[in-house]
């Protein structure tokens, strides 16, 4: 959830009614215009930081690595996992043993790895894209993942749409783009 953005719903929900633009389970809105673009080096951190949350659910997932896992568990049985499959320095995943996955695990692994940093590089360069420009960021519970049967690309027909796409780091969140006149 984008926290900024949730808390400009009042001072940009006139400006989306007056462009016509109006989305179920909103959760946020940013002008574009206002924004700064994400730098290289944040984009690799935030894909450093995923790499290491994806280890971490896969070593803690319902069945080990597993590319659809129902649930993922923190319990006494999975930090000894953590401990073996990962570099954890006081409670926090540091790196990956790499010497210590093998197999289907391993690939596995690296395909996870592999869909989040294209999720990521996705949004990033989707956001860059417009910063600067006047287009309304629109945040809304509308995901692939989340249970509505309204989705992000359902607006696509609409006059305001821009391109949408699932956020990045929660896929039951997605990010939309709509243009916007410069003076309504």
């Amino acid at each position: 959830m984008d926290l900024y953005a949730y808390a400009n719903i009042e001072n940009l929900i006139d400006l989306a009614k007056k462009n016509g633009i109006v989305v179920d389970r909103l959760r946020g809105y940013r002008l574009m215009k206002n924004e700064q673009p994400v730098s290289k080096e944040e984009i690799q951190e935030i894909i450093d930081a995923s790499v290491l949350d994806e280890a971490e659910r896969a070593v803690r997932s319902e069945k080990r690595f597993s590319l659809h896992p129902r649930w993922i568990s923190y319990s006494y049985w999975t930090d000894i996992l953590a401990d073996y499959y990962l570099v954890v320095e006081n409670k926090k995943v540091v790196g990956i043993h790499w010497d210590r996955i093998h197999g289907k695990n391993r690939r596995n692994l690296k395909f996870l790895i592999k869909k989040s940093k294209k999720k990521i590089l996705k949004s990033i360069e989707m956001f860059n894209k417009y910063c600067g420009q006047n287009v309304l960021y629109i945040h809304a519970k509308l995901g692939s993942t989340n249970w509505s049967e309204t989705k992000h690309y359902h607006y696509a027909q609409e006059p305001w749409y821009l391109e949408s796409c699932d956020d990045w780091y929660d896929s039951s969140y997605c990010d939309i783009y709509a243009k916007i006149k410069e003076e309504v």
